[in-house]
């Protein structure tokens, strides 16, 4: 029988769903006598298990079973030890806290240039052997990765001097979860809500395959903003087949709150944290634990509540909800007080619920008995759904157990299977997997496909894609045929096959808009991969539509300040400096950093990504001081996260020695981009991406290291590989053309050069900010064939471009007045020369940070103008600065021409050795003419052929 509601949600009085089973009940009083053991000291203990044994010989066994379990992780008590003065970066404050795994201390940040508390776990000495001290190293890579708002994110870790594991984790300052809900009076339903954000953190943890299998009360906080905090993933395990960690032997466990599954020492899947957090919410409701409440405290627990607490503590982990998803979604029905999606209470339960849910239609239109049926029939349509998703579960499950158990030694008759291999032996099973239900093989297909693009592996990822879209264009439309049609999507625009993208991403954002709420995430996606089409293409206008409508949608969706929409700004952020729009892409990126560093603290993941961005945006903006401390924060992040040979840490290596490249560091910026490429070579595909990437990084550093004839084929290669990556008219492939072209125009092959740099022009839009520098490239080609009236038109044009998109005053303004200064020297302009040398070195000096100290390729092209106007007096200080600028440097054609200049400065017996020096050198370099200032093509025609004969 059911009574009348209490006043907090779903308070109901009726009974509960059924009666416990012989086992559950044998399970339920080896429970209660274990942790009535618990509270005795070890003597006590011992007396007490032998009144057992004289009481229950049976259950004295069970019992003495668990207490063996119990020394084997190492949970009973462990002689205090002195704590550390200092672990890795950090200097130990005081304890505060101590745990079967061992102790956990606050420390502070001693090294870095900002403040940080961390809350530091030391795990004890017997719980961790050389294997699996081997195995923290690796997981803690991945661990470091669960950034979820309500996660304690791991800071870093290390191993000790006496070789025993730390972990650094985001330091919480807050309540435990009971104890604030208490302190507020919270009311049953305003816990169960608190409680749903810990949910989803574990099921965010579930879906990057790792269990927490520690949850209790002691593991959940509430910091100062009322935000709950799950605490020690540290010690979480990873969902895969460790044969050091399938035997449980040494696996964290909080007896009052362990699954069965935990103390008989059977597998800890994600049920045990069903379990777990079933138990934890029982206490929080009740305010006792789960095995010490006595009736009265129960009352809140029966109706649909008990039921959903009674499904999720199961003893049998395949009774229990599919996953963690589920088991919230029935809470929050009984929040709203529909009948639960799971579908298990009685049946006059749910039928009581749904005439609460549907009260006022039934008041308003007196229908009863069709209203009721509808209501019937929607609860039946709940419940096969759910039995569904729950067959879903079990079969997806099924299939990475048997696909993870090929990597067993046993199984793999003694070979070691990569990811790769794994990777391949699943998709290859999917084909023959006609047990499978055609949704769970089509969600299967989907992550095969969505990790071969992970790889770099397009064309192997579109097959898994096809099939999953195929299979579900013959059902329903449903979200699922929009992920399909948007992963085909993207992967063709990878491929750079755009016609076959457009269709498909574009169906995917019309499909999603009809089905899904406005604004929903996947929506958003949508529009965004539509964008990165549209940017692939050349039109940046276009993109920059889709890219601000997405950013606006992500900060509805889920909060100007939220972690998500920083991702969205980084991307907006991204094609704005296609445009040129150089402010504004900095004022997001700004934005971006400090939104992540504010919600994950300053070592995560994502701000090393925040980081790169901006790193590589102000290093293109000439700030090459600031450029290099950002991106040298984002490898040191990523290296001691991921470890130093992880592709990320890769990428972030690539990134730098971008940077360095711009500041003229070319021996840093070549190691950094031959280890780059070795890591990626090693790690991925041979056509991915960034191995292109860093191919080009290598041949511009020969191109600044003025081995222009050496960069040609270098540079060839780079322009074939990303013509067959991308297509030739993708805006990377015409900007590595132009690398190319430059290379050709300074070796001396002038004419190709402009051809190369006209059909680039053609290509790309008149928004693409990297047409500047294919102007600034024409000018000069054009100046050297005494092209010089198309050659300043060229060069003006450009500048105008420049001007428009950063401001009248920024670097590449400067660059590009430089370049029109060189096509008025060179047309026989001196007043305009002089004019805009002096400019373009004065907005430099303003704008250029870090480049080098002595500015020494700017102050040189005007003392070499200055020389050739036989001005020496003003031109000595100059030569002399970027004398000392270039001294030591690797630019021989720069130091010689120096040479040659300063020795027309200064008396002829003086300085004709100098001059002879200088001449001989320059000569002996191919096409160096081309390279030079046009005083030094001067001198070059007169005083070097004098002195040599030729």
């Amino acid at each position: 029988m059911s009574g009348s509601r209490g006043d907090d949600v779903g308070m109901d009085v009726g009974p509960s769903s059924s009666s416990p089973s012989p086992v559950a009940d044998r399970f339920a009083r080896v429970r209660t006598a274990f942790h009535a053991l618990m509270e005795l000291d070890l003597s006590q203990r011992q007396r007490r298990l032998d009144e057992v044994d004289d009481e229950d010989p049976g259950l004295a066994t069970d019992l003495r079973a668990l207490l063996e379990r119990l020394d084997e992780t190492d949970l009973l008590p462990t002689p205090e030890k002195t704590p550390p003065s200092r672990l890795g970066p950090f200097r130990v404050l005081h304890r505060i806290g101590r745990g079967g795994m061992g102790e956990v201390y606050l420390a502070e940040r001693v090294e870095g240039d900002f403040e940080q508390r961390v809350a530091i776990k030391c795990v004890s000495s017997t719980a961790f052997s050389p294997d699996l001290t081997r195995r923290f190293l690796r997981e803690r890579q991945i661990l470091a990765q669960l950034s979820h708002p309500n996660i304690a994110h791991l800071v870093d870790g290390g191993i000790d001097e006496n070789g025993q594991p730390w972990l650094a984790m985001e330091y919480v300052d807050g309540m435990r979860l009971p104890e604030w809900c208490a302190a507020r009076g919270l009311d049953l339903a305003a816990r169960v809500r608190l409680y749903l954000p810990v949910c989803e953190a574990v099921a965010f943890a579930h879906r990057n395959l790792v269990v927490h299998s520690d949850l209790k009360p002691d593991n959940i906080f509430v910091d100062a903003e009322g935000r709950p905090k799950l605490l020690d993933f540290g010690i979480a395990r990873l969902l895969d087949t460790d044969q050091a960690l399938r035997t449980r032997t040494q696996v964290a466990l909080t007896p009052a709150y362990a699954a069965p599954e935990q103390l008989e020492g059977g597998d800890i899947t994600t049920a045990t944290d069903v379990f777990q957090l079933g138990m934890v919410l029982r206490e929080l409701a009740t305010g006792e634990r789960a095995d010490r409440a006595v009736p009265s405290s129960t009352r809140a627990l029966r109706g649909d509540l008990g039921r959903i607490l009674d499904k999720a503590c199961e003893r049998a982990p395949g009774d229990r909800y599919a996953g963690v998803a589920a088991f919230a979604d029935d809470l929050r029905d009984w929040l709203e007080r529909k009948p639960l999606r799971s579908g298990i209470g009685s049946r006059r339960e749910r039928l009581r619920k749904t005439l609460w849910q549907w009260r006022w239609p039934l008041a308003l239109i007196g229908v009863a008995i069709l209203t009721l049926g509808g209501g019937a029939l929607l609860a039946l349509r709940q419940a096969q759904e759910k039995a569904r998703e729950a067959e879903v579960s079990q079969q997806v499950t099924q299939f990475l157990i048997d696909l993870f158990r090929g990597a067993d030694p046993t199984v793999a008759q003694g070979a070691s299977l990569s990811a790769q291999d794994l990777l391949d032996q699943g998709n290859a099973r999917l084909h023959g997997a006609e047990r499978l239900r055609p949704d769970v093989r089509s969600r299967l297909l989907q992550t095969v496909a969505e990790t071969y693009v992970a790889l770099g592996q397009y064309e192997r990822a579109l097959v898994p894609a096809q099939e999953a879209l195929n299979a579900r264009r013959t059902q329903r439309l449903t979200p699922e045929h929009a992920d399909s049609l948007a992963q085909v999507g993207t992967i063709l625009r990878l491929m750079a096959n755009y016609t076959g993208a457009e269709p498909m991403l574009g169906e995917a954002l019309e499909l999603r808009r009809a089905l899904l709420p406005k604004d929903d995430a996947a929506t958003i996606e949508s529009l965004v991969q539509l964008a990165a089409l549209e940017s692939a293409q050349g039109d940046f206008a276009k993109a920059d539509v889709l890219f601000s409508e997405a950013a606006q949608a992500a900060q509805r969706h889920f909060g100007k300040d939220a972690v998500e929409t920083a991702r969205y700004l980084d991307l907006y952020a991204g094609n704005l400096d296609d445009l040129g729009r150089r402010s504004e892409a900095q004022e997001l990126l700004r934005r971006s950093l400090e939104i992540r560093e504010r919600a994950l603290g300053p070592d995560a993941p994502e701000v090393a990504t925040a980081l790169s961005s901006l790193g590589v945006h102000q290093s293109t903006s000439g700030h090459y001081d600031e450029a290099v401390a950002l991106l040298e924060r984002a490898l040191s992040i990523r290296t001691r996260i991921f470890g130093a040979d992880h592709p990320l840490a890769a990428f972030a290596q690539l990134d730098l020695a971008g940077a360095y490249l711009d500041r003229e560091q070319l021996d840093a910026a070549e190691s950094q981009a031959r280890e780059a490429l070795a890591k990626i070579r090693a790690s991925l595909a041979p056509t991915h991406p960034k191995t292109n990437e860093a191919l080009n990084m290598l041949a511009l550093v020969r191109m600044v290291r003025r081995d222009f004839i050496g960069a040609i084929p270098a540079q060839e290669e780079v322009v074939e590989l990303y013509s067959k990556r991308s297509g030739p008219n993708h805006p990377d492939t015409l900007t590595v053309k132009n690398n190319l072209a430059y290379a050709l125009l300074r070796a001396g092959r002038v004419a190709e050069a402009e051809a190369l740099l006209r059909e680039s022009i053609a290509l790309k839009r008149e928004d693409n900010g990297q047409t500047v520098n294919d102007y600034l490239n024409l000018g000069i080609a054009l100046s050297l064939q005494g092209k010089h009236a198309q050659a300043l038109e060229v060069s003006r044009r450009a500048l105008q471009m420049q001007s428009a998109r950063e401001g009248a005053v920024s670097a590449n303004t400067a660059v590009a007045l430089r370049e029109v200064a060189f096509a008025e020297d060179m047309a026989g302009d001196p007043t305009g020369a002089e004019r805009d040398y002096r400019a373009a070195l004065a907005m430099a000096e303003a704008t250029v940070k870090g480049r080098d100290r002595s500015m020494a390729g700017w102050v040189a092209p005007l003392a070499a103008f200055l020389v050739g106007a036989d001005r020496c007096a003003e031109a000595m200080p100059l030569l002399q600065q970027a004398r000392e600028g270039k001294a030591g440097s690797t630019d021989a054609i720069g130091r010689h021409q120096l040479q040659l200049l300063h020795g027309e400065c200064v008396p002829e017996r003086e300085g004709a050795n100098s001059v002879r020096e200088a001449c001989r050198a320059l000569h002996a370099i191919p096409g160096v003419e081309v390279d030079v200032y046009p005083t030094t093509r001067r001198l070059l025609a007169t005083r070097c052929t004098s002195f040599l004969g030729h």
